[in-house]
């Protein structure tokens, strides 16, 4: 499949959320194959296609259907996935629904050779700066985070998150603040001798020319 760029979204893609269409054709019979980056759960249930977007999408949300409370995680080196908050173990837990990875936060640098710089994790509860649970050098991911000024970054994610704290009434809000403070103390411990040990695989998802041409077929 050839890229051949991208369209306007139609009245029915806008209903299910999608902003970006994308085109392909075939290089062995050039049929045109017109792709919605569709957000909605719903439709993606029905399409049952996608990318990591999508996959993240949909399975946050039957997450959520089932009782548990998630959110997603953007990469900025373009990636997406889940992060459940499971009771019994008192902390968020990483999920990635494409490569059936449970509590593996760092399967991308570790396994797949990737250099993070901002993982941002949002619900429409909290938003919080996770990177820091998915790299292996503090120090070096701060390096790299150039796009903005720290502080910046730091007081704009503090006031959307005690923003969407408000709308959760005042027992959950202070529920959810001290929460978060528990999860600042999680995500400033580097990571134990297990996690940095662990045999952690490439990516597993996509085509190899794909995964190699992404630089995520591990170091």
């Amino acid at each position: 499949m050839v890229s051949e760029g991208s369209a306007t979204p139609n009245a029915e893609d806008r209903e299910f959320h999608a902003t970006r269409i994308e085109n392909y054709k075939c290089s062995v019979c050039n049929v045109f194959t017109r792709f919605p980056r569709y957000n909605h759960p719903a439709k993606l249930f029905e399409t049952r296609t996608g990318r990591c977007g999508e996959w993240a999408n949909a399975f946050t949300a039957l997450v959520i259907a089932l009782g548990h409370e998630a959110r997603r995680v953007l990469d900025w080196t373009d990636h997406v996935w889940t992060e459940v908050y499971v009771h019994e173990m008192n902390r968020w837990v990483h999920l990635d629904s494409c490569e059936a990875a449970f509590d593996k936060p760092l399967v991308y640098e570790k396994g797949w050779g990737k250099q993070l710089t901002y993982c941002i994790g949002f619900s429409s509860k909290e938003i919080v700066d996770v990177s820091k649970r998915y790299v292996l050098d503090k120090m070096m991911n701060r390096m790299r985070r150039d796009k903005v000024n720290e502080q910046w970054l730091e007081d704009t994610l503090k006031t959307q998150r005690e923003s969407l704290w408000e709308m959760q009434g005042p027992d959950k809000m202070a529920m959810m603040k001290h929460r978060y403070e528990q999860e600042l103390v999680q995500l400033n411990l580097n990571p134990d001798e297990q996690a940095l040990n662990e045999e952690l695989l490439p990516r597993q998802s996509g085509s190899i020319e794909w995964r190699s041409s992404r630089g995520e077929m591990g170091q």
